[in-house]
């Protein structure tokens, strides 16, 4: 199955997606409903959005950008939670500081998790 928005199509094997959603759910209670949240567009209900760096980020590892995203995003209705990096076609999640990707280039992308995507054109 192809899905693709703003960008080159992405090929979904269906049966190995739902075998790892499968496992990772039987392995810890509650995962299910945290993922159905993340995957339903509805008000109240957060999402995973793909955004560019912003520029105070570039250039800061991503422990910092997360400590950024505390201090810069307060409330519920402005909060938006980093969790990833897309750089050169792959993603790195929860990278570490030790060298795994280093600092943040312009280029680079942020996967984070938000209410809604306007809260991210600040």
């Amino acid at each position: 199955m192809g899905a693709g928005r703003d960008g080159p199509t992405e090929i979904v094997c269906v049966e190995n997606f739902g075998t790892d959603i499968l496992t990772q759910c039987a392995l810890t209670p509650g995962l299910a409903g945290l993922y159905q949240d993340l995957l339903t567009f509805a008000p109240g209900s957060d999402e995973i959005y793909k955004i560019d760096v912003p520029r105070e980020c570039v250039g800061k590892t991503f422990t910092e950008v997360i400590h950024h995203f505390g201090s810069s995003y307060r409330s519920k209705k402005n909060a938006a939670i980093p969790i990833g990096v897309h750089r050169n076609k792959k993603v790195y999640l929860n990278p570490k500081d030790d060298g795994e990707i280093g600092p943040l280039h312009v280029d680079d992308s942020l996967f984070v998790i938000a209410d809604n995507a306007q809260i991210l054109s600040k």
